[in-house]
């Protein structure tokens, strides 16, 4: 966001993050069941595409989001973001929402 990316979509019931409450200035709307499996589905299934950034290896949740793409052919695109500085993922982001 600080970026100017677009952000939006879903986020668990009760806003809730691994490390908290998401925060009210974020643009997303909570999921109407409880868990991240359903949060990530709805985000697969509602977006044109997802962008992926992790840090070095995929794992957990964000290997979840990947599978979840994968499974039904969803468009995505893969950012290591320990091989990109925060601006060059931005400018991935926006590259990559144009292209959709």
């Amino acid at each position: 966001m600080e970026e100017g990316v677009a952000v939006g979509g879903w986020c668990p019931a009760g806003r809730l993050a691994e490390d908290g409450v998401v925060p009210a200035h974020h643009p997303l709307q909570a999921a109407p069941r409880r868990g991240y499996s359903d949060r990530t589905l709805r985000n697969v299934l509602d977006s044109d595409a997802t962008l992926i950034l992790y840090f070095g290896q995929l794992s957990g949740r964000t290997l979840e989001t990947l599978l979840r793409c994968i499974q039904p052919g969803r468009p995505f695109h893969l950012v290591d973001a320990r091989e990109v500085v925060p601006s060059r993922a931005a400018e991935l982001a926006s590259e990559f929402g144009r292209s959709r």
